[in-house]
């Protein structure tokens, strides 16, 4: 319930439950969770909340949608929205009432930006072609390269 509340995606997602209390194994559950590419559902304790968003917070970045669930289906029920950073202040100043379900966005990759030098790229016979035949001539040639390097 807390996945389709949280207004994230719900395409693909991973319950993880509980992240360890301390150590090395928190640590690595948490540049994992960083790093997945579907929504996180997570359970935490009410004392440790803080912590935990701290912690995601600078392994994910401040940025980062989030979405924290408690008492659903019940008279109490809660659902607060934000990004990491504004968890982080809100969390900080309010102490949470009862286990909470942290719902965390999925990592989105920078993109790359390719940008080729059309003149860099010719050769002289075909400085005269029209652009749309040169930009056509260049993706045949690119297709032909790549099929031949996977055979």
């Amino acid at each position: 319930m807390a996945l389709i509340i949280s207004g994230l995606p719900t395409d693909r997602f991973i319950f993880d439950g509980f992240i360890a209390r301390s150590g090395q194994e928190r640590a690595a559950h948490i540049n994992e969770l960083a790093l997945q590419r579907r929504t996180v559902i997570l359970y935490e304790a009410p004392h440790r909340l803080h912590r935990t968003l701290v912690d995601l917070s600078v392994a994910c970045g401040p940025e980062r949608q989030v979405a924290l669930c408690r008492e659903l289906t019940k008279i109490h029920e809660e659902v607060w929205r934000g990004t990491l950073g504004e968890a982080v202040g809100h969390y900080g100043t309010n102490e949470p009432q009862g286990y909470t379900a942290p719902l965390m966005h999925h990592h989105q990759p920078p993109m790359t930006l390719i940008v080729y030098s059309l003149p860099n790229l010719l050769v002289e016979p075909h400085r005269r072609m029209p652009p749309q035949q040169l930009l056509l001539f260049w993706a045949f040639r690119k297709s032909r390269l790549t099929t031949a390097l996977s055979r």
